[in-house]
């Protein structure tokens, strides 16, 4: 059983893939991996980014994430720290999540931390807004429909899991 595969740079966020295998042709799409961090601070806030997302043509409300540059726990903390204005001493590796293994060719890398910490003269970036919310407000949240991004659903899943958030 040989496999071809043919990879098609699209922009610098993403490719199309395509496998040929026994003369049928199998497309998958190849973002760039990237990361995502759940945060609770000592209050027990949890910081959220609420941003306009041109794919889902919407304001969402997500967990700080981004691209990995070359060490998705360096690329966590950076996020964590750009997008909430927030850093931490302690953070716990959750895993990697396979975002869409039928069609998507790329890692979520997953951390938690229940210490996180403001950053002093933090600015947000343009077109981001954090949100502080507790518990209860995020799990009325994810009760609503409001906080909908599967895969930090699934996040949450995973901290839960492990013994590390409840809702």
């Amino acid at each position: 059983m040989a496999i071809s595969k043919r990879i098609d740079k699209l922009s610098n966020w993403t490719s199309l893939v395509t496998r040929e295998m026994n003369g049928e042709f199998f497309h998958s799409i190849k973002p760039a991996d990237y990361v995502t961090i759940l945060a609770v601070t000592q209050d027990g806030k949890i910081p959220l980014v609420k941003q306009y997302r041109m794919a889902a043509e919407q304001i969402t409300l997500e967990f700080p994430g981004g691209l990995v540059d070359e060490d998705p726990e360096k690329s966590a903390l950076q996020e964590l720290e750009e997008e909430v204005g927030f850093t931490t001493r302690k953070l716990i590796f959750l895993g990697e999540f396979l975002p869409d293994s039928g069609r998507l060719d790329n890692k979520m890398w997953i951390y938690f931390t229940d210490q996180a910490e403001p950053v002093e003269n933090w600015h947000p970036e343009e077109g981001l807004e954090r949100v502080l919310v507790d518990k209860t407000q995020l799990k009325d949240m994810v009760l609503s429909g409001q906080f909908n991004h599967a895969l930090h659903l699934g996040v949450i899943g995973i901290a839960s899991i492990n013994g590390l958030f409840d809702l």
